[in-house]
């Protein structure tokens, strides 16, 4: 696959110890770890920012770490951060890699029609509001709209009471002029609003 290297990020030696692919590099589902290892970040066919320390995924994230990684989804915003972009992690049981990685992608299928409803209900709220998705198997999410670009992995380890993310799925829209955050849970949404 094409990749760039990254220039930002640390790898902690806690990350290591918790990732299969650091112990089983050439394992099909470690491929973005194996190609990527030891860089801050790489970019790959651009759509796609992995970290190059080992983080099997959303399962390794938690109000603890979440910080050292929201660098991620900065660069994954500088690559597509206008309103017809939508930025996105997967959860535990809905990805082909055990290594963390953050989609980002235009917009299209149901993704335009979800932005809207999710500007409907957060743009003028206050704080993280109930929001179900009504696709993919998503039962109950939570939404949030913030002014500026937020630590996404930050603020949706906060909204989930700081233990780890391994059932959250995440999708950043940009409407608004806000940066509209949805998390939901056990399910994702990606082929239903990006291409694939």
């Amino acid at each position: 696959p094409e990749e760039e290297d990254g220039e930002l990020g640390a790898a902690t030696e806690a990350d290591s110890s918790k990732s299969y692919c650091a112990r089983h590099l050439f394992q099909e589902r470690c491929g973005l770890y194996a190609h990527c290892m030891g860089r801050p970040y790489c970019v790959f066919g651009n759509y796609m920012v992995v970290p190059g320390r080992p983080c099997p995924g959303m399962e390794a994230i938690n109000g603890g770490n979440a910080h050292s990684y929201d660098y991620l989804f900065g660069v994954a915003r500088s690559r597509c951060g206008d309103p017809g972009c939508v930025l996105m992690t997967n959860p535990v049981g809905h990805r082909t890699q055990d290594q963390l990685h953050i989609h980002f992608r235009r917009m299209i299928k149901m993704g335009p029609a979800m932005k809207t409803s999710l500007e409907a209900a957060t743009c003028h709220a206050s704080g993280w509001v109930p929001f179900s998705p009504h696709c993919c198997g998503c039962g109950h999410g939570k939404a949030r709209a913030f002014s500026g670009y937020p630590g996404v992995f930050s603020e949706v380890a906060k909204a989930f009471g700081g233990g780890s993310l391994g059932s959250v799925g995440i999708s950043v829209f940009f409407g608004c002029g806000k940066t509209i955050i949805l998390a939901t849970t056990h399910c994702s949404i990606e082929h239903s609003v990006s291409e694939r």
